[in-house]
């Protein structure tokens, strides 16, 4: 017995050794795949984002603006965002609204922004800003604002937008199909879903467990064990997009 455990004991201990090692290399690999997924889908996002500020710089540039001609710039705009998913509006700098392409422009009085521009916006220099998620007055459903502020001479004076409903954003899962077993999710600058790889509409609003905001608010990337928010237990990778400051959570 002490013959045939001296033989059985080393090559079982070097077996469960080997075991572990391709395990956990296995592990690392697919850790590394999910971070790289993450990132590059939070690249995604902001292309998301820089698709509809790049309308706004042009739109902030509008000779009509010039001319104070609010009619023709808000047929300008109508045109660069057909459609009821996406609304573009014009607002002075004390939050009136003077364009709101939700509504004809023979309306009297044109209907609010969805959400107020940031007090920052503009202040140091004329990049673009986007907002968290939040719920329309007008329409209850769930979207996201992006700014710019409309500059001459070298202050702002005036601001304009585009609101956008958010299940746009569910196609950055829709498009890059992800492993079984893998759970995709966009969250905002406070951690809310904007977007998810499965049940995205039903979570939209929901906010990501407490001890991963917590890590949210502590790095721009890394990986943490958590449960999702319907139950299964996972390591999550997280990616901070740099330009939104929205991340992308895979978990595995």
């Amino acid at each position: 017995m002490l013959l045939t455990l001296g033989v059985l004991l080393p090559t079982s201990g070097i077996s469960i050794f080997a075991a572990y090692t391709i395990h956990d290399e296995a592990r690392r690999s697919l850790m590394s795949a999910a971070s790289e997924t993450a990132r590059a889908l939070s690249l995604v996002a902001d292309r998301e984002v820089a698709y509809r500020a790049g309308i706004l710089r042009t739109l902030a540039t509008s000779p009509a603006l010039d001319r104070g001609d609010l009619r023709g710039f808000h047929e300008q705009a109508r045109a660069a965002s057909p459609g009821t998913d996406n609304t573009v509006a014009l607002t002075d700098l004390a939050g009136r609204t003077l364009v709101n392409t939700r509504a004809p422009y023979t309306l009297i009085a044109p209907p609010p922004a969805g959400t107020s521009a940031p007090p920052e916006l503009g202040v140091r220099d004329s990049r673009p800003m986007v907002s968290n998620l939040y719920q329309s007055a007008a329409t209850k459903q769930h979207k996201f604002a992006v700014w710019t502020p409309v500059m001459r001479d070298g202050r702002v004076i005036m601001h304009v937008s585009m609101g956008s409903v958010v299940s746009q954003l569910q196609r950055i899962f829709d498009q890059q199909q992800l492993p079984a077993g893998w759970t995709g999710t966009l969250v905002d600058g406070q951690g809310q879903v904007l977007a998810r790889s499965v049940d995205g509409e039903q979570m939209i609003g929901r906010s990501a467990t407490p001890d991963m905001l917590a890590r949210l608010r502590a790095d721009t990337h890394g990986m943490h064990e958590t449960v999702t928010l319907d139950g299964t237990p996972v390591f999550t990778v997280f990616s901070r997009a740099p330009d939104s400051g929205w991340s992308v959570l895979i978990g595995v």
